[in-house]
């Protein structure tokens, strides 16, 4: 069409390189590691990208000067090898191939008249330094887009993008779910029943004394909440998430018989079944997880190749 033939009219006054093509070079993909604090706090990073620039010195052509690319002697210029082949009488492949000698670009430049800047390649590596702005509530998969910062390509109109992805690195005290922040503690037996404090260090430098109500017990594997204390949310700025707990509980292995008396005494013991003549006495003993595992698997050894087989019966 007239608009597409303008368009295309442009582009090759503004810049003749994009006479040799239409395509864009790859685009940078960069990984920023990003501790929670930062995803919590915000933060102002930055992060250096080498990429591919068109070179200054010879713009581009990869010569000292105009003029100096000679016509490929081993192609004709066409930067395409047919290589045809006899198949059957009357039948013949035709098979075209990228001229190894140019590399499909149909000219040559002698190694004296290479460009002194890029040695001929047309581009140079250059480094930027790109400001990022985290901020708060923004999680792992958030990106950053710098278009037309990536490589450039003599072939190429355009050049590529810059993507700067962040990734969340693991915390020792928190794991992040939404805008939820989530974390275990270990109670012991006796904080489970008469209450604990427990001082935390907040991802902002703050210190918050968690404990349960008077007179709460809690149990192995509760979950407990802190409201409004897990992480800022982007979508709401006024309703963070909440700070989940999930508390697990020690238990001792021995007491001596009197605390265990005085425990039944206090916390009243369920009443137990008689034992009558004939009942079997058996004491417990710890399991290890892993014997029964070492069990599954040898039984599963000892089953026959082919799986179960059957015994005919004869009559």
């Amino acid at each position: 069409s007239t608009c597409a033939w303008i368009n295309d009219k442009c582009i090759d006054d503004w810049c003749p390189r994009a006479r040799k093509g239409r395509t864009k070079p790859m685009d940078t993909v960069v990984e920023l590691p990003t501790n929670l604090a930062d995803f919590y706090n915000g933060k102002i990073a930055t992060v250096t990208v080498t990429r591919d620039r068109i070179c200054n010195v010879c713009e581009g052509r990869g010569t000292k000067r105009e003029g100096m690319h000679g016509r490929c002697a081993e192609c004709s210029g066409r930067g395409q090898l047919i290589n045809r082949r006899q198949l059957t009488s009357g039948y013949t492949q035709q098979i075209s191939t990228t001229c190894p000698v140019c590399n499909g670009k149909g000219t040559i430049v002698r190694v004296q008249d290479y460009c002194t800047s890029c040695n001929g390649t047309m581009v140079v590596k250059n480094s930027r330094v790109f400001r990022l702005r985290i901020e708060r509530g923004m999680s792992e998969g958030d990106h950053f887009t710098f278009q037309g910062e990536g490589n450039q390509s003599p072939e190429a109109v355009l050049p590529g993008d810059v993507f700067i992805i962040l990734t969340e690195l693991k915390h020792d005290t928190f794991k992040r779910k939404g805008d939820h922040l989530l974390m275990s503690y270990d109670l012991s037996l006796v904080e489970a029943l008469s209450g604990f404090h427990l001082v935390l260090n907040h991802l902002d430098g703050r210190q918050l004394v968690i404990q349960p109500t008077k007179g709460t017990c809690i149990s192995p594997g509760q979950l407990w909440q802190i409201q409004a204390e897990g992480m800022p949310s982007r979508t709401d700025p006024t309703t963070p998430g909440n700070l989940i707990i999930q508390f697990s509980v020690t238990f001792p292995e021995h007491l001596p018989l009197e605390i265990s008396a005085k425990i039944s005494k206090l916390l009243g013991k369920p009443p137990q079944p008689l034992l009558e003549e004939g009942f079997i006495p058996r004491t417990l003993t710890h399991a290890d997880k892993s014997a029964l595992t070492q069990k599954a698997v040898k039984k599963a050894d000892e089953q026959p190749a082919g799986g179960r087989t059957a015994t005919c019966q004869h009559q």
